[in-house]
């Protein structure tokens, strides 16, 4: 589990620590979990990109989190 801010945090930093896991863990899927608030919308696009920049096609699951605690959407996407 990593945990995350693409407002606040360095998003290249985050970028070349994915592309890293994803090349050397044997990663077999991703989810991410992410609030519906706009910056944390960022956080998905991070990881695929990551995902393409480490020549890796992992299966993608989004599960979005409201602001009081309910799980407003939830997708399975492949990379």
């Amino acid at each position: 589990m990593l945990i995350g801010c693409p407002k606040f945090d360095d998003v290249d930093e985050y970028v070349q620590k994915f592309v890293d896991i994803f090349k050397q863990a044997g990663v077999n899927s991703v989810t991410v979990v992410d609030m519906e608030v706009p910056c944390c919308s960022k956080l998905p696009a991070l990881v695929r990109h990551a995902m393409t920049l480490a020549g890796k096609d992992i299966p993608f699951n989004e599960i979005v989190i409201g602001v009081r605690g309910q799980i407003v959407d939830r997708a399975r996407k492949i990379a």
